[in-house]
């Protein structure tokens, strides 16, 4: 009798040795609940991309027969191409149709292709989540040893200096650059959804596609976030100026050195350069702007009053962070915030409220159910200031199918921004 393990361990070997680049054990199968690949190897493809091969499941003391429908949702999922099963009487081929089994010397060498790279979002981003929480886990008991923000970055710096990833086994392989740019990006929005010391610093995927979208036709010179985290906003709006063919200036600010460095290694592979520094925007002043998108930090006070510019004074972060930012913008551009429901009826900022009212173009106003920021429980509210005359809002309260409506080409997207980039919206 042979130990499972032991055995897989032996199969992990014989597939190195046959030149599979990437070999992983106990493999979760996306899109299929619990269910796990006993062994994967990966080869490279005519293309040149590093993808799923081969699937092998272990059977000892059941029918061999019983791993087929298993395979069946491996290659579905994943796309493999050659699948084995083996028990304590050997090898087995499954057929094309994955219904019959024929009795094998195991699986083939790889042909000799050159090295390839890994080029599929969703495959780098469940490795990297793997070796991020392998890393998080190292305490005893399976008690967490490290914050996941620690163990991504910890991740992140290994393979920083060029554009691969170490697997949990051990593999290190190249990726494509620009894929492990939106990896990384993918791999912290996930944390951040599941563990609170990463949710300050990541804004969900929707609201960072809504603000980008919100920018609308005034995508162009310079684009800052006074308070970046870890860029989420910036990023997509690189994506988006890439795709439209605009080029834009792109700087991030944030006060914690430790989010910037997040924010420096996500960047390292993106196709365009985003600058990050560290510093206090309610303290330094901020750069000249075309375009400034944010979400100021919530429910926060200021140490000493901020003088805002109707001539009154706040402790209030985010009527601050508001005033600071559009400080910065120039004549004619735009302001996307993501802000905690208080700013739209806190009695102490009334009378800025009015100021932002009767001075600027306060050209949307768009509520948002909880779950529209990680790692609270509150509603949120996107607004759009542009530096210009004032004129009529656009209002909206999104329910529970927010990101539908919210996304490019979702109901209330397109109607925000037949309001907001109207030319013939004259003020009041």
């Amino acid at each position: 009798m042979w130990s499972e393990q032991a055995r897989i361990r032996e199969i992990v070997d014989q597939l190195r040795g046959l030149g599979y680049p990437i070999v992983q054990t106990e493999v979760r199968v996306p899109g299929t609940g619990r269910l796990q690949a006993d062994v994967l190897a990966w080869g490279v493809d005519e293309t040149g991309e590093i993808v799923p091969r081969l699937a092998i499941e272990i059977k000892h003391g059941q029918r061999r027969e019983a791993a087929l429908p298993q395979l069946a949702q491996v290659r579905a999922a994943l796309g493999t191409v050659e699948h084995y099963v083996l028990t304590d009487k050997g090898w087995f081929q499954a057929g094309h149709g994955l219904r019959t089994l024929q009795p094998a010397d195991g699986p083939p060498a790889l042909s000799g292709r050159p090295a390839g790279e890994l080029k599929s979002v969703d495959l780098v981003t469940e490795l990297l989540l793997q070796r991020v929480w392998s890393r998080a886990n190292r305490g005893r008991n399976g008690q967490l040893s490290a914050s996941v923000l620690s163990a991504f970055v910890e991740t992140a710096s290994a393979d920083s200096h060029q554009a691969s990833i170490e697997t949990v086994s051990g593999d290190v392989v190249a990726v494509d650059p620009t894929v492990l740019w939106r990896a990384r990006r993918a791999v912290l929005a996930d944390l951040a959804e599941r563990d609170r010391s990463a949710s300050f610093y990541v804004s969900p995927p929707a609201i960072s596609t809504a603000i980008g979208s919100l920018v609308g036709e005034r995508l162009d010179g310079v684009v800052v976030d006074p308070f970046c985290g870890s860029g989420s906003f910036l990023w997509m709006l690189q994506e988006r100026a890439a795709r439209e063919g605009r080029t834009i200036e792109t700087i991030g600010r944030d006060i914690d050195p430790e989010v910037i460095r997040v924010a420096f290694l996500i960047g390292q592979t993106a196709p365009d350069k985003v600058t990050f520094e560290t510093g206090d925007a309610f303290r330094d002043a901020l750069p000249e702007a075309d375009v400034i998108v944010t979400a100021p930090p919530f429910g926060f006070r200021l140490d000493t009053p901020h003088k805002l510019q109707n001539g009154t004074s706040t402790r209030l972060a985010d009527v601050a962070a508001v005033d600071v930012s559009l400080r910065a913008l120039k004549p004619g551009g735009r302001a996307v915030f993501q802000l905690a429901p208080s700013m739209t009826f806190q009695a102490p900022a009334e009378a800025y409220r009015e100021y932002l009212a009767n001075d600027y173009r306060v050209a949307a106003l768009i509520g948002c159910p909880s779950g529209s920021a990680y790692g609270t429980q509150i509603q949120t509210v996107l607004m759009v200031v542009d530096k210009l005359p004032a004129s009529e809002t656009f209002v909206a309260q999104l329910s529970e199918d927010w990101e539908k409506q919210l996304a490019p080409g979702g109901p209330a997207m397109v109607a925000a921004l037949s309001h907001i980039d109207d030319p013939g919206a004259g003020a009041r």
